[in-house]
């Protein structure tokens, strides 16, 4: 998964993080977590930006994992990867909470699944 499924700016003490799949109403892929991951660590570290906005490109904010993804996962019976995967889900929900400064969902659409828990 290209970085650019994640994308990130910082303009007047606000960082600004999009999840950008359109395509598949920006459904959770392979290495999207981990990059979310990055991009919520780059925002707490910066000491210009006092506030994070998450959203998302297109028609819908997130609708949870990608369904393509999941039946691979699933027809791939490997579990070593869906654990890692449950993981990275964990620690981002982790990240979430313990990052001090205020989290604003900026929900434009559909959030389903994984999607409506990072919306709460």
């Amino acid at each position: 998964m290209s970085s650019d499924t994640i994308l990130y700016e910082t303009g007047e003490h606000i960082a600004t993080i999009t999840l950008n799949r359109p395509e598949v109403m920006n459904a959770f892929g392979d290495g999207m977590r981990e990059a979310l991951l990055e991009r919520l660590d780059e925002a707490d570290a910066d000491p210009r930006v006092r506030c994070i906005i998450v959203t998302g490109t297109g028609r819908a904010f997130c609708a949870g994992g990608d369904i393509a993804s999941m039946e691979k996962l699933q027809a791939d019976d490997d579990t070593t990867v869906l654990r890692e995967r449950l993981r990275v889900a964990s620690e981002l929900v982790g990240r979430f909470r313990a990052i001090p400064k205020p989290i604003i969902a900026a929900v434009n659409g559909a959030a389903a699944g994984a999607g409506m828990n990072l919306a709460l």
